[in-house]
């Protein structure tokens, strides 16, 4: 991604008195931050309600039963490692989730007791999806697994070249994985023979299921690209660029648009055939948005949970202490999610606090929110009026044409950068960009 700022967009600021030229954002590492998550009481998981119980994960390794209208605890089940974006999901009676620990749990939501548990040869990240009675869970150790959700044990694996850090998705009897590979690929459902597969130019991480609406597929990656795919033949229908620091869930749909969360920390709307209608900005991470009756419900790196209409404008928001990551749920007029402050929230519709529980532990450590992003930045040369050499008796010794168009090139590698279209600003305490 490449854009240009002028000095007068940096007035004001200490440290930078230079003229500012191109720039761009490379991505410079694979993107395993979530993976290096520390143990702690945050909340990084969807939650879920179920017949007036709530049941979400912490990475404290437990996962909580709760009422949802009071917010007493029920039950806790204790896997042996953390619970990050493979949060509950019920199925038939039962809650199902993976863990760093390696494996794939199920048990019984009433009360939390162990049914059977399925061991894979790398970290859970990404929630699993179930369907016919299987069980489909990807991991980190490059393989989607189809698992009998009665007795736990195997049916098939699928082996990827890289890890997975995916929601599979089930569609007209396929199965979608995405990987780190850089390929989503379409799978048979039943036998685990590959179908297709689509290729993007970045490491495919989602954390909720893919869109999949009359016969396309959307995919986002790491490459920042949002595409859209024909099932029927795998063509690419079109492509748009949604943000620069990679994007790490799919979009959603409501009407004839997109909404599409960014790790820019903007909600971009997008119109069916690939065109940015508008955008909100947060400054941080965003997810994954919820649209519930005609408004826009998410959560920012910033704290902020937020709730805007289909135009892009701000309603009401609501502050935490922590990041808020993942969708919310909303169940009977409540809105349900979890923060990095260790806190699960219940809100009303307008956005006032009902209740809040606290997981055990203190918020976990994180890694850079944009540590594998690099922004370079170009510094312009000046131009010098050439002198005539008849003014001197010596002789110039003729060198070779310079042919670059810059002098130097100044790289900044950026704790958390922020870039988008428009003028900006460097800000030398904080090391970001900021939009003018």
């Amino acid at each position: 991604m490449e854009g240009s700022m002028s000095e007068s967009d940096f007035a004001g600021v200490e440290g930078f008195d230079v003229e500012i030229g191109e720039y761009e954002v490379v991505q410079t590492q694979k993107f395993d931050r979530f993976m290096r998550i520390e143990t702690g009481g945050s909340i990084v998981s969807a939650p879920l309600v179920v017949d007036g119980i709530l049941y979400f994960a912490s990475m404290n390794h437990n996962v909580y039963a709760n009422d949802a209208t009071s917010g007493e605890e029920i039950w806790r089940f204790e896997a042996r490692d953390r619970v990050g974006g493979s949060g509950p999901v019920y199925h038939e009676g039962c809650i199902l989730f993976g863990s760093y620990d390696h494996h794939i749990y199920c048990l019984d939501a009433k009360d939390g007791s162990l049914l059977w548990r399925f061991r894979t040869e790398g970290p859970i990240y990404a929630r699993v999806e179930v369907h016919d009675n299987i069980v489909y869970a990807g991991s980190k150790d490059r393989n989607l697994y189809a698992i009998d959700f009665v007795t736990g044990k195997l049916i098939w694996k699928f082996a990827t070249y890289d890890d997975i850090a995916s929601m599979p998705t089930f569609w007209n009897s396929s199965v979608f994985i995405g990987s780190y590979d850089r390929n989503v690929y379409q799978i048979n459902a039943s036998s685990g023979e590959l179908i297709r597969k689509y290729s993007t130019q970045g490491e495919v991480h989602n954390i909720n299921r893919f869109l999949i609406d009359d016969g396309i597929l959307y995919v986002t990656a790491t490459d920042n690209i949002l595409r859209a795919f024909r099932i029927e033949d795998g063509v690419e229908l079109w492509k748009t660029r949604v943000g620069n620091y990679g994007v790490s869930a799919c979009p959603v749909k409501h009407g004839d648009y997109i909404y599409q969360g960014t790790r820019d920390g903007d909600v971009v709307c997008i119109s069916l055939g690939g065109k940015i209608v508008w955008r909100f900005s947060t400054r941080e991470v965003v997810h994954i948005p919820l649209i519930h009756e005609g408004l826009i419900y998410f959560g920012s790196g910033n704290k902020f949970f937020y709730c805007i209409d289909l135009d892009g404008r701000e309603v009401w928001k609501f502050e935490t202490n922590g990041s808020v990551v993942l969708s919310p749920f909303i169940c009977d007029g409540r809105i349900y999610f979890g923060s990095w402050d260790c806190h699960m929230y219940c809100l009303d519709m307008d956005g006032n606090l009902l209740w809040k529980f606290r997981a055990d532990g203190e918020p976990s450590y994180k890694p850079p929110a944009y540590e594998s992003f690099e922004v370079k930045i170009k510094i312009e040369e000046e131009e010098v009026e050439e002198i005539p050499k008849k003014k001197y008796d010596f002789e110039f010794k003729e060198e070779e044409e310079n042919t670059s168009d810059y002098k130097s090139e100044i790289t900044y590698q950026m704790g958390s950068a922020y870039i988008k279209k428009g003028k900006y600003h460097v800000d030398a305490h904080k090391e970001r960009f900021d939009q003018v």
